[in-house]
């Protein structure tokens, strides 16, 4: 079989290919971790009550008793406020 792709093309095509992986790689990873309030607050450089009131606003997640952060609602908070 052969292919009318440059090798730039397939530099482009690898990088794609090791980043999705990386990327995935990292999602499970972190898929169990949660963080404290306190510490969402510190890591955003928000105070604890902003984070309490964007809970409440329901923008951002937490755990069902209300205490923990989890890193998927961290990161779908983040995606949706850079946009």
């Amino acid at each position: 079989m052969t292919t009318n792709l440059s090798e730039n093309d397939l530099q482009k095509i690898v990088e794609r290919a090791i980043e999705s992986h990386e990327k995935k790689k990292t999602d499970l990873l972190n898929a169990g971790k949660n963080y404290s309030i306190a510490k969402v607050a510190h890591n955003l450089g928000r105070s604890h009550t902003t984070i309490k009131n964007l809970i409440k606003a329901g923008k951002l997640k937490t755990t069902a008793d209300g205490r923990r952060i989890t890193h998927q609602a961290l990161q779908e908070y983040l995606s949706t406020e850079s946009k």
